[in-house]
């Protein structure tokens, strides 16, 4: 399953603890969230000691985020992460979740971008 969301705000921060709650009830145990959001990473990364108008939910988020055996949120350039730019624009208003159990064919040519070494 990809997650995914452009420039997380109070809007993306709900959309984020729905992916957590979501991973948690599939049976998640370590799960990497990537976001273009460092406003997002930097309120997460003081958690404990902000009081943002998000904070309710990022400590929800939180408290949800032990049940794994491991959990990070971690910033990642736009540029960085085009294959779920290109995923995210597969959902729309009426469909607002997408799952991939293997890689679809709009992303194909991404992935082997990405996992092509560059010749140095």
């Amino acid at each position: 399953m990809v997650p995914v969301w452009p420039g997380l705000t109070n809007v993306g921060s709900i959309s984020l603890q729905g992916w957590v709650l979501l991973a948690a009830e599939r049976g998640v145990q370590r799960l990497q969230v990537e976001t273009d959001s460092q406003e997002l990473v930097k309120l997460w990364e003081a958690v404990d000691t902000q009081r943002s108008s998000i904070y309710p939910i990022l400590k929800e988020i939180k408290d949800h985020s032990a049940a794994f055996l491991d959990f990070s949120l971690m910033y990642s350039n736009r540029s960085c992460n085009q294959v779920a730019h290109v995923l995210a624009r597969q959902v729309s208003d009426d469909i607002r979740m997408g799952e991939w159990h293997s890689a679809p064919s709009c992303v194909l040519h991404l992935l082997t971008e990405d996992c092509t070494p560059v010749d140095s």
